[in-house]
């Protein structure tokens, strides 16, 4: 058992080696006047606020529809119910560029020609960038919550009910407070996804300085026009918001291991 566990131990040992040279060298490209230039300058404010803007409001559409339909797909069992969960999976597995694309051919054509007509446009807007971050997140936070809901107990629901609770207040008393720890995981976890969601953002709404750019296509961007430096001390912002997310989220988890 020794040698397995130094075996293991050093794979260990290399792997998280290899994660922080790559952290270390985006933090040493820019160093701390460069950061500094990169925080105060217009593009980065703009590209800060376009991207916590449009992550809340894709994560606020995202928790209206993933929390009734992980409710409905931990309490009933359907025909096709596989594939349905199989379909809401898709974006998951999906690389997020061909997600994306997939949209753009659908907006870019008659659907999107007759919904324009209403004047909503998704292509190449912020619109754009709302909904490719929403479609990307939703899965995740749809299974977090699913998870959640089919961890409670049915006996309580059956109880709420003997007590002339309505299904609705059941759920509002009883199975939703004692979900929400999972569902802020996924919600924290989708989060920080939208925020750094960039191949379907690209393609729907395109790399549009000061329009569409959030901060992985303000990277993108940078990276492009050979702005390196920019760019590293965007990554850097997004690696603290990584790391801030991941502390978070480890303790929502170890907080309900606890209960």
């Amino acid at each position: 058992m020794k040698k397995i566990s130094l075996i293991s131990s050093a794979f260990l040992i290399l792997f998280v080696l290899i994660i922080l040279s790559g952290v270390i060298s985006l933090f040493s490209k820019t160093g701390l006047y460069g950061l500094k230039e990169t925080l105060v300058s217009r593009e980065f404010i703009f590209a800060v606020k376009f991207s916590i803007t449009t992550s809340l409001i894709s994560l606020f559409l995202s928790l209206i529809f993933s929390i009734p339909m992980a409710y409905f797909l931990s309490r009933v069992n359907f025909p096709l119910k596989q594939i349905v969960e199989s379909i809401i999976d898709i974006p998951i597995f999906l690389p997020p560029l061909i997600t994306g694309l997939s949209f753009l051919i659908l907006f870019g054509g008659s659907f999107g020609k007759f919904i324009e007509r209403f004047g909503i446009s998704f292509l190449f807007s912020p619109l754009g960038v709302i909904f490719a971050q929403f479609i990307i997140i939703t899965p995740y936070i749809e299974r977090s919550a699913e998870i959640a809901f089919f961890k409670v107990n049915k006996r309580y629901e059956f109880m709420g009910k003997i007590m002339g609770l309505s299904d609705f207040d059941v759920f509002r008393k009883i199975v939703f407070p004692l979900s929400k720890k999972g569902i802020l995981t996924g919600a924290i976890v989708g989060w920080s996804r939208a925020m750094g969601e960039f191949g379907a953002t690209l393609m729907i709404a395109g790399a549009t300085r000061l329009r569409t750019e959030t901060l992985p296509i303000s990277v993108y961007l940078s990276v492009s026009s050979g702005d390196i430096k920019f760019a590293a001390g965007a990554g850097v912002l997004m690696v603290i918001v990584a790391v801030l997310t991941l502390f978070i989220v480890r303790g929502v988890i170890k907080e309900n291991a606890y209960h």
